[in-house]
């Protein structure tokens, strides 16, 4: 059985570069055993060759593993060699209970409250996450919204998406802030998919009744690469407006779904069947149209078709 230590082999140094932006991208979104193997092994080499910000996403592929005990230990000398940001990331995973039973979660969330109070950015966003995941308590005399936003207003977009997220998460925040809102999604250093994913939910709380080509307009405005991603943001805000783009999109490609209705008639699931036939696509095919692996999988493939 494969395991991180059959993986550690040397890593040729023409390729290192290489091999090492690979291994950023998997140990941040990959899910992937075999690619987060990798992801450790380069990293690891990273970090004993003196780049010790490596250890900052070794420890989040290892955690991806549920190496618990490795994760927590490359943190630790993370912050053993100052590496920015890396205090923060060390409670606010034992805060979020990442760690497993190694959790100090109450003591840590306590840590993570008194290091984001005296400014630090990571420990800020991660007391926002966590407040909103884990329903924690943050202290009433504290303005930590404020704080965040004044980072936005100086160009961190990291922080501007904290705060957008933030204001659709919190009940009392989504209509309330609405031109807020639409605001910080003019930031210009926003990430690109939150910026997508951020205007399809502002477009369902601001007008449910016409989502449908709100969206459409929204996801064919953004980035083709992106395509996959926001039709999948579409179908868990709302399933038939998941359902019309799609039966749209398999009528441009030949599939005949039938009328655009935004639900999903026999016409829609045979057009559905003969699509995921044509692209490989057995499981999806077997399971319920808009089960999570049917939305995923169609939606990645429409994506790679436009692309």
């Amino acid at each position: 059985m494969e395991t991180i230590e059959t993986t550690r082999d040397t890593i040729n140094a023409d390729t290192f570069a290489k091999d090492y932006s690979l291994a950023l991208a998997d140990a941040k979104n990959g899910h992937n055993k075999a690619a987060l193997l990798r992801a450790v092994t380069v990293l690891e080499q990273a970090a004993q060759q003196g780049h010790h910000a490596s250890l900052l996403p070794l420890a989040s592929a290892l955690l991806k593993l549920g190496e618990f005990a490795a994760a927590r230990t490359s943190l630790e000398q993370a912050v053993d060699h100052n590496v920015e940001g890396a205090q923060g990331k060390l409670y606010a995973a034992h805060a979020s209970g990442s760690f497993g039973r190694l959790s100090q979660v109450k003591t840590a969330w306590v840590a993570l409250l008194k290091l984001a109070q005296n400014g630090d950015r990571t420990a800020q966003l991660a007391v926002l996450g966590l407040a909103e995941s884990k329903g924690f308590p943050l202290p009433e005399d504290w303005a930590l919204e404020d704080a965040l936003l004044e980072r936005a207003s100086g160009g961190d977009g990291t922080a501007a998406a904290a705060v957008l997220r933030h204001y659709r998460l919190v009940k009392r925040f989504r209509q309330a802030r609405i031109m807020e809102r639409m605001a910080l999604l003019r930031h210009p250093k926003l990430p690109t998919f939150t910026r997508l994913e951020e205007a399809l939910h502002l477009a369902w709380d601001r007008d449910p009744a016409i989502f449908d080509k709100t969206a459409q307009k929204i996801l064919n405005s953004g980035p083709a690469t992106l395509f996959a991603l926001g039709l999948q943001v579409i179908a868990r805000i709302n399933p038939n407006a998941y359902v019309r783009i799609l039966q749209m999109e398999l009528r441009k490609l030949g599939y005949h779904p039938g009328r655009i209705s935004g639900y999903c008639y026999s016409h829609t699931r045979k057009a559905m069947a003969r699509f995921c036939a044509d692209h490989g696509l057995a499981l999806a095919a077997n399971a319920p149209p808009l089960s999570p692996l049917t939305v995923r999988s169609v939606s990645t493939a429409l994506g790679q078709v436009r692309a």
